[in-house]
């Protein structure tokens, strides 16, 4: 019973952030609608039959229907939810009729509606970032290292502990966040990175390189790294836990696991899951004395998405130490937007590289790691729901400006080449291409699905 409550409460947890994502996203298409004079048949959020619904004085039917896996806005003289003319009924209209008619407007008006889908998820994103920018601030760490991992490219580059980094490739780095920015978007391309040693200006240069991780759920994944690092502070360490009975303390400085260095508080949590429950080697430094515990994982069980899962615990949580940096009114918004343009820059990154192979295609998720990602969020709070909201609602807007026929960037490649041309394209070369892209669609769906099935059988 408690596992069928976890999975109906995280489930409309997940359908709650993909309906109003999708609310948001027709929105934009409705609202610029509106302003050129469309009339709009039905606002869907969601596909097939209608739960519920009502319809408004211009004659719009706002409906929920049953399948909560996206929505539509139907244009007047649509065939259907993807906005393909319904050419018969295109024919037979009145000049009355054409003026309202979406297929009929200038090239640039039904340029805007496809693109105001999209622009309004990107749009939303910003409003969400400025606010928690304007009500929480954002972290601050300096550009310090506190730690070179062994073996990294950074420590093949020179990079000591106490360097501060004062710009990469000639732009200013004003805190460790932007190191960790170029860290993603540079993997494979040379750094040129200044930094101040003892008061003395020096230059390093350095590439980024993949190493191996596994992510929230345990799944192999690549991550981007230089090799440069903070120091991992205990700051608290739960009562009875293995960590308290083996002696660790909160201010204990973290150092090595079973022999090796500790570059991240990720690369932990991954030693410690690796060893399935064994006795794991922890080197710490307290009071500036090295010292080494010997602890004993338990074995802890808890919902993921309905699923009972377990997973070896020691019982400490990491002392973040950061410094919140608060934001006036504007600076928030600004923040907003900037955090945004690197979302969406690390998003493309990611794409090209997994398109390109420099990263394993399986990381590609499907709506079940969707799903277990907005789970695992609405379990840590609302204010991480509503950020992970954003991070969807900015990744929503990306994939739908993808030029495959059927979304929305297909139909802005096709107003490209009517633009280019100086006629529409052919009835059918466009229904050629809507059924190309429905293909493509389908099998990028059924494939990430068979990712994220593959994940949850481990």
């Amino acid at each position: 019973m408690e596992a069928l409550f976890s999975f109906l409460y995280n489930g409309l947890a997940f359908v709650i952030a993909l309906s109003l994502l999708v609310f948001v996203h027709e929105w934009g298409h409705y609202f610029v609608a509106r302003l050129c004079g469309v009339r709009i048949e039905v606002f869907s959020i969601g596909f097939g039959k209608e739960i519920w619904g009502r319809t408004d004085k211009n004659g719009t039917r706002w409906k929920f229907s049953y399948i909560p896996l996206g929505g539509y806005v139907k244009f007047f003289g649509d065939a259907g939810a993807a906005s393909n003319p319904d050419d018969d009924s295109l024919k037979g209209m009145t000049p009355e009729e054409k003026a309202v008619a979406f297929h009929f407007k200038p090239l640039y008006q039904r340029a805007a509606i496809v693109f105001a889908g999209p622009a309004v998820n990107i749009l939303f994103a910003v409003f969400i970032l400025a606010g928690f920018f304007g009500f929480l601030g954002q972290p601050y760490v300096p550009p310090v290292v506190d730690k070179v991992v062994a073996g990294s490219a950074a420590e093949r580059a020179g990079f000591l502990p106490g360097d501060e980094i004062v710009s990469i490739d000639g732009d200013k780095v004003e805190s460790f966040r932007d190191v960790l920015l170029n860290e993603v978007m540079n993997v494979g391309s040379e750094m040129e990175v200044e930094i101040l040693r003892h008061g003395q200006s020096m230059t390093l240069y350095v590439t980024p390189e993949f190493i191996d991780a596994k992510d929230i759920f345990g799944d192999p994944i690549k991550l981007p790294q230089l090799g440069l690092g903070h120091n991992i502070i205990i700051g608290s360490v739960s009562p009875g836990s293995p960590a308290e009975r083996a002696g660790l303390k909160p201010g204990d400085r973290l150092e090595t696991v079973n022999g090796e260095d500790i570059s991240t508080f990720r690369f932990l949590q991954d030693t410690i899951r690796d060893n399935e429950g064994s006795t794991v080697s922890l080197g710490v430094v307290r009071n500036g004395q090295n010292l080494a515990f010997d602890v004993t994982p338990h074995m802890e069980t808890f919902m993921d998405n309905g699923e009972e899962r377990t997973a070896p615990i020691i019982g400490i949580v990491r002392a973040y130490g950061v410094e919140m940096r608060e934001f006036g009114f504007f600076e928030a918004i600004w923040g907003g937007i900037v955090e945004t343009r690197n979302i969406v820059e690390r998003s493309f990154v990611g794409l090209w590289q997994i398109i390109s192979g420099d990263r394993p295609a399986r990381e590609l998720g499907g709506p079940i790691k969707i799903a277990q990602i907005v789970s695992i969020s609405f379990e840590e709070g609302i204010l991480s729901y509503i950020n992970i909201i954003a991070m969807i609602s900015i990744n929503l807007g990306i994939i739908n400006l993808l030029p495959i026929p059927m979304l929305d960037g297909g139909h802005l490649l096709f107003y490209g080449f009517e633009a280019a041309l100086g006629r529409k394209l052919s009835e059918r070369t466009q229904e050629y291409g809507f059924r190309i892209g429905l293909v493509i669609i389908l099998g990028l769906m059924i494939f990430a699905t068979m990712n994220d099935l593959m994940g949850l059988a481990g």
